[in-house]
């Protein structure tokens, strides 16, 4: 009946057997226990080990047996909190190695790497990843979007727009010609400037070009992001941006 929630909470499934084992037999020596949850009875002790380290199976001695039992319900609640607690701390050291590493990664001012994102939840963790790379004041170019962007991700990225304005990461964008409608709503947000394609200019993939990277977008018929990162390559794109941004309308 709460397998899924013991599941959840980091229980293994033959701990789950175990454990519902106990709260139908409430004290047993192994043999019952193994019968009951119809587990091999050479893991057994493995497995009541790990119970016990978790504060939810106790043990008593009689007769020189080992007689094992439930602790109190309660218990589960004090194994969630101590499973925050560690993971509290675990991400506070996630922090310092995160920042080890970038630290490390952009003494090479050469660096560069590749990266493909499919799908819609691909776009989405793209956005993501972009969001962390930003930083107050930098700049953020954007050339073609189409309506078909704002068709498949509009709500979401009227959102990460929000967002990026708080953060206070400078915006210029290009939209196609017959995105206008949309590029309208953008142009109302802080840090953002917006131009547009004539016409019979439509491009057939969005480029983004942030920090030091470069990333193409093919919205249909699937969204594939093929992402670089190449200071290079960002200075070149960013030259041609430039100069679309330049013979672009307001």
């Amino acid at each position: 009946m709460y397998e899924e929630i013991m599941r959840k909470v980091g229980l293994t499934n033959s701990e789950i057997a175990v454990y519902s084992a106990l709260v139908k037999l409430r004290s047993s020596t192994t043999g019952p226990i193994v019968k009951e949850a119809g587990i091999s009875s050479g893991k057994i002790y493995e497995i009541l080990d790990k119970l016990i380290a978790k504060g939810l199976v106790s043990y008593i001695v009689k007769a020189g047996r080992k007689y094992f039992q439930l602790t109190e319900p309660g218990r589960f609640k004090d194994y969630v909190e101590a499973q925050e607690r560690e993971l509290e701390k675990v991400k506070g050291e996630l922090g310092g190695m995160v920042r080890h590493f970038e630290e490390v990664l952009n003494k090479k001012e050469e660096f560069q790497s590749a990266e493909i994102f499919e799908g819609r939840e691909g776009f989405k963790t793209f956005a993501d990843f972009c969001m962390r790379v930003l930083k107050k004041d930098s700049d953020y170019c954007i050339l073609g979007v189409s309506k078909e962007v704002n068709e498949l991700f509009g709500a979401y990225l009227l959102e990460w727009q929000k967002e990026r304005t708080a953060k206070g990461v400078k915006l210029r964008v290009i939209y196609d010609e017959d995105a206008r409608g949309d590029g309208k709503k953008r142009e109302k947000l802080k840090n953002t400037e917006v131009r547009y394609l004539p016409a019979e200019m439509k491009t057939p993939a969005l480029i983004e070009i942030f920090e030091d990277y470069v990333a193409t977008i093919i919205v249909v018929p699937k969204p594939v992001i093929f992402l670089i990162r190449s200071k290079e390559a960002a200075h070149s794109y960013l030259q041609y941006f430039n100069l679309v941004w330049k013979q672009a309308r307001k």
